[in-house]
């Protein structure tokens, strides 16, 4: 995606505008889904409750962006397709129900993409990745959309990337969000149309990128990605098996 920044509005209750704001492109995603997609469960930014028959997933559109397509082939097997596109697929995350020690998933690549630079503005597709989102128990999210719904602030994420030029295991910086960090899990290099297994230790994983422990209640979200607008190319993935475990690494 470029770096452009696009003009938003949140809206809630029948429709109405109570808040407007400007977007720089996909590095704030995660921000307005905080703010407003996920929480309030309004209409921001083109977000659907998910057709596919699988409850709780959403599909978080960007505006003037063509959407990446996600649809359950299998009941826990994902298919990831964008076209020039770019989009992200999500659900809220329970601390009381599910542990949040690893996130464990196997993920294919049936169609790549030239690699890229992740830590490039502009320049940063793949064809698939896994996201993390953690809230900040605090009193401030962009002004008055915390006093609108009681909504948590926006806090880190982790990005774990299927694509790149990057070499595997590399952490670099959101180039669009200064509390995300990117992994690099497979890059362009990986083995098209074969099943990769990844078991990532949450609290290891953001010590690395952050230099501090996170409070594992904090995290409130995960969301799958397809992304293929800067290269206007075309990809397929699939991810099948996402799931949160207690257990410690092995």
């Amino acid at each position: 995606m470029n770096a452009k920044s696009y003009p938003c509005s949140l809206k809630v209750g029948g429709g109405q505008t109570m808040y407007a704001f400007s977007m720089p492109r996909r590095g704030a995603w995660i921000g307005v889904v905080a703010a407003a997609a996920i929480i309030t469960g309004g209409p921001a930014l083109g977000v659907e409750a998910s057709g596919s028959g699988q409850p709780g997933w959403k599909l978080l559109k960007l505006p003037y962006k063509k959407p990446t397509r996600f649809r359950f082939v299998e009941p826990r097997m994902l298919r990831v397709a964008a076209d020039m596109s770019v989009a992200f697929y999500y659900r809220a995350l329970d601390p009381r129900t599910e542990p949040a020690r690893r996130l464990i998933w196997r993920w294919r690549v049936d169609r790549s993409i030239p690699a890229t630079d992740q830590a490039s503005r502009g320049g940063d597709d793949r064809p698939i990745a896994v996201h993390l989102w953690f809230a900040r128990r605090d009193r401030r999210l962009l002004g008055q959309l915390r006093a609108l719904r009681s909504l948590p602030r926006l806090g880190h994420m982790i990005t774990y990337v299927w694509g790149g030029k990057r070499p595997r295991g590399a952490v670099v910086a959101n180039p669009y969000y200064k509390k995300g960090a990117i992994i690099i899990l497979r890059n362009g290099r990986a083995t098209v149309g074969r099943w990769y297994r990844e078991s990532r230790d949450i609290v290891a994983d953001f010590e690395r990128a952050f230099g501090f422990t996170p409070n594992l209640k904090t995290l409130r979200y995960m969301a799958v990605s397809g992304d293929t607008d800067d290269t206007g190319t075309i990809s397929v993935a699939r991810i099948a098996d996402i799931r949160m475990s207690g257990r410690r690494a092995p």
